[in-house]
């Protein structure tokens, strides 16, 4: 599945994935905004099971879901590059990026998402982030990042600034 150079707004869905729902499939989004959708579970934009996909150039704005207010990915290979995530909400993990699977980020910027764990990202898998930007994100644990347990996060040559977090957990390995 590709989309490229396309918009959705205010879509909602009563499980996963406001605006775009897939399992076991590739996807590919280029060039493509996501604003104010919702989902009653994961992915208030986007929701990917047991799936591969590549974001670059998109933005994510005002989506809203339970976990992953931009994208939610279970058990699922995801890349997201050259990308915006702002003002989203996971209302229990992830404002911007809820990961259970393999995620990849790359010159990208989360701002003023918030949730209850990992106000930009929640890692439950393995992350590799690089030359990206966590600033003035909220959560009760991990302003801007929460790794959970057993967990693996590579954090290299990015910034992460002016994030709040009511209580601050660090459960697994965070390397810099």
């Amino acid at each position: 599945v590709s989309v490229t150079g396309s918009s959705f707004s205010n879509n909602t869905a009563g499980s996963d994935g406001g605006a775009i729902y897939i399992d076991g499939w590739t996807l590919t989004i280029a060039t493509t905004g996501y604003t104010g959708n919702a989902a009653l579970a994961g992915g208030g934009a986007v929701s990917l099971y047991g799936s591969t996909a590549v974001v670059t150039d998109t933005v994510f704005v005002g989506n809203t879901a339970i976990a992953g207010g931009g994208i939610y990915s279970a058990n699922s290979t995801l890349t997201i590059e050259r990308s915006t995530f702002g003002s989203n909400l996971g209302s229990t993990s992830g404002g911007g990026v809820s990961s259970g699977g393999t995620l990849t980020i790359t010159a990208s910027t989360f701002s003023a998402n918030a949730a209850g764990s990992g106000g930009a990202i929640r890692n439950g898998g393995v992350l590799h982030m690089a030359n990206s930007t966590l600033s003035g994100n909220a959560a009760t644990f991990g302003g801007g990042l929460s790794s959970g347990l057993g967990a693996l996060a590579v954090v290299t040559n990015t910034t992460i600034y002016n994030n709040t977090a009511a209580a601050i957990t660090i459960t697994a390995s965070i390397t810099t």
